[in-house]
């Protein structure tokens, strides 16, 4: 009667010195009173193979585990259809492949959204037409630039600036020259101001800087030399040529509030407007 194997999964079965099988899985039907000769589930070359040493071998497209009894006359063999055995190998790897593709959706997706969330978080602090900072910005940022002077007891200087007669270049050139000219003013500050110098448009065509670590020496003589920067600079579009001026108005030292900074500047860039434009006027704490 053959014994079960039912303890392993795959073909298997154990046959004694006349090659006579006596126990089985997979391979016949256990439990029989037939005897069943080993040559008739096996080829030759599988029956007659040597011991794999504990190693499984590939032999006729099938994986083959063969090892002898040392205690009796008997031989064991076990294997499996290589093709058999890749497709379960995919099938119990599928799940972690599944796992792996699906981190690194994931991935991906954390990294479009992360991207996303900067971008439009520039988009919210960026003015569209020019790419300075927008208005809400400035104060975002330039609160813990003025306390933390503040807590030094350094000077800062703010400063607003404004194109000069910009309703007449709108009206004679039209807004779309105006518009160029808007976007001229970042290129033309970029040219001599610091990356750390906070910029940002606060109006139609007015903007505001924020500089620390300067002296007011050094304050006034950057700012003349922008103004006259722009008085030389030339914008061509469309097949014309203009040129224009902006005036500015500045507030140096450290008052009780960046407010009242801007307040003093705004007076500063009022001044500077009713003096003939095209000036920089300072006002020192």
């Amino acid at each position: 009667m053959l014994e079960r194997l039912d303890i392993l999964a795959c073909h298997s079965l154990i046959i004694n010195k006349e090659n006579e099988v006596i126990a089985v899985n997979n391979i016949a039907e256990p439990n029989t009173k037939d005897v069943i000769k080993a040559d008739t589930l096996l080829s030759d070359k599988l029956l007659n193979m040597q011991d794999t040493q504990g190693e499984v071998l590939l032999i006729d497209g099938k994986y083959v585990y063969s090892q002898k009894f040392t205690n009796a006359p008997w031989k064991f063999i076990y294997y499996e259809d290589a093709f058999v055995v890749i497709l379960k190998s995919f099938v119990y790897a599928l799940p972690l492949f599944l796992m792996m593709a699906f981190l690194f959706y994931l991935g991906k997706l954390y990294s479009r959204t992360h991207q996303l969330s900067i971008e439009l978080n520039e988009q919210a602090i960026r003015d569209y037409m020019t790419g300075c900072y927008n208005r809400r910005y400035f104060y975002e940022a330039g609160e813990p630039i003025f306390f933390n002077n503040q807590r030094k007891g350094t000077s800062i200087a703010v400063v607003m600036m404004d194109i000069d007669d910009f309703k007449t270049i709108n009206d004679v050139y039209g807004h779309h020259i105006g518009d160029i000219a808007i976007q001229e003013v970042p290129h033309i500050l970029g040219q001599s101001l610091r990356k750390s110098d906070l910029v940002a448009r606060v109006g139609g065509e007015e903007f505001c800087m924020l500089l620390e670590d300067i002296t007011l020496e050094d304050t006034q003589k950057l700012f003349e030399r922008v103004r006259e920067h722009f008085e030389k600079n030339v914008i061509k579009a469309d097949g014309i040529e203009i040129g224009y001026t902006v005036s500015f108005g500045i507030a140096y030292g450290l008052p009780n509030s960046l407010e009242e900074m801007i307040s003093l500047s705004d007076k500063a860039l009022y001044h500077s407007k009713n003096s003939g434009r095209n000036l920089v006027t300072i006002r020192q704490l």
